[in-house]
């Protein structure tokens, strides 16, 4: 195990993401979200209406079907997310990343890693942790790791 060299610890759900390093193994974490840059949305917004189409005969109608607008937001705010995270490591001096996010938007973030990146991940969890302080934070950081020992 290696106790020095810098892990990136990303926290994110469909619409917010922050962003820790711990110099460190087991010492404490900074934020250092601003290295994100802003990530919302450019250009113009669709509109939020997927449309219905209704039968020829009958009173029966039902939508268009696709992904809701709110899954594509987060889907696409995710994809962001990746990209700065490429350009952070790119950057930086991280020689890992822990991934902590909601169960979708987890997902899509692994999905959306570079190879490079996805090679430096070596821990995550399902959950939505966006609003809790580094502390608490940092206490899942540790419950991560002593998972991931375990199944070694």
């Amino acid at each position: 195990m290696e106790l020095h060299g810098s892990t990136l610890v990303v926290v994110a759900d469909g619409a917010r993401a922050r962003l820790f390093e711990e110099r460190v193994r087991g010492g404490p974490l900074t934020e250092i979200s601003d290295r994100l840059g802003d990530l919302s949305a450019s250009g113009p917004r669709g509109s939020g209406h997927s449309g219905r189409v209704f039968d020829r005969f009958g009173s029966g109608s039902h939508t268009t079907g696709g992904d809701s607008p709110k899954v594509r937001d987060e889907a696409a705010f995710v994809s962001r997310l990746a990209g700065r995270l490429d350009a952070v490591v790119a950057h930086g001096r991280f020689e890992e990343a822990v991934l902590i996010a909601a169960p979708r938007a987890l997902g899509g973030l692994r999905a959306a890693l570079s190879g490079a990146l996805a090679k430096r991940v070596q821990g995550s969890e399902a959950a939505d942790r966006c609003s809790e302080t580094a502390d608490e934070i940092r206490a899942a950081l540790r419950h991560i790791r002593l998972g991931r020992a375990e199944r070694a």
